[in-house]
């Protein structure tokens, strides 16, 4: 649980599971995110790009808004 804004960046999330996290106004780049899961997760106007995505899994998540660039999921 938690609320990521700002910037998130050239990071790596293995295996993790974000539930009731909000992604707002945030810019998040160079970040690699595998096996994660995103449960009743809010993304709002965020720009996501060079990203690697894998094996994630997103449920009763709200996406609006974002800018999404360059990855690979």
């Amino acid at each position: 649980m938690g609320n990521f804004a700002k910037v998130l960046s050239y990071s790596s999330f293995t295996n993790c599971n974000f539930i009731n996290c909000s992604f707002i106004t945030a810019i998040v780049c160079n970040t690699k995110f595998t096996n994660c899961t995103f449960i009743n997760c809010v993304f709002r106007s965020i720009h996501i790009q060079d990203n690697l995505i894998s094996n994630c899994s997103f449920q009763i998540c709200y996406i609006e808004d974002n800018i999404f660039s360059t990855n690979e999921i």
